[in-house]
């Protein structure tokens, strides 16, 4: 995106500008095919007033699209998921339209994002039940290298992963898939 600055500009509207490039909308279709399948709705400024005063919104369309992944969803904004914290368990699935709105009202995390009425919407991903989640891993991309790779959940203390051999392991995995999709990836973000 670019990103033209005048007088009336604020660090703070540059902050959300720059944050908004990461937004799922600008991303997804990048990576559809090495992703769980997902459906973006976009919400509108009334669609969010109704939701934060606990309304239900986007019913039949929300309802639709968790029926078409699979009866089951995983819940985000756009920006970012539901959950509490970073050391609560939380259950981000959904089963239709109510349970969606609801989770999203009801988390400090996505109601105060949604009171900010900048663009935004619901991502509903296909829900996989078996992936063990101290196998998740961020990926540091930076001028299309791959720059550093962290534990997802790195408040959580692993044993396996105290294992040099393990370190190894993962490690050239991580690398050997981000080398397939790179170029790839890249050809989408930089046309």
């Amino acid at each position: 995106h670019e990103i033209y600055i005048n007088d009336t500009i604020t660090l703070l509207d540059l902050y959300r500008e720059l944050c908004a490039a990461y937004h799922a909308q600008n991303w997804y279709d990048q990576i559809i095919e090495y992703t769980p399948r997902s459906i973006l709705i976009d919400l509108s400024k009334s669609d969010i007033e109704q939701l934060l005063k606990g309304k239900t919104v986007k019913e039949a369309e929300i309802n639709a699209a968790i029926a078409e992944i699979g009866k089951l969803a995983f819940v985000r904004l756009y920006s970012l998921s539901p959950k509490s914290d970073c050391t609560t368990s939380f259950d981000l699935t959904a089963t239709n339209a109510a349970e969606v709105c609801k989770m999203i009202r009801l988390s400090e995390r996505t109601s105060s994002t949604l009171g900010l009425y900048r663009r935004e919407g619901i991502m509903l991903r296909e829900f996989i039940a078996d992936i063990d989640l101290d196998n998740e891993f961020r990926l540091f991309v930076f001028d299309d290298k791959l720059r550093a790779i962290s534990q997802y959940n790195c408040y959580n203390h692993i044993d396996k992963y105290e294992d040099v051999n393990v370190q190894n392991e993962i490690y050239k995995r991580i690398c050997e898939f981000f080398d397939e999709i790179s170029d790839d990836v890249s050809r989408h973000a930089h046309p």
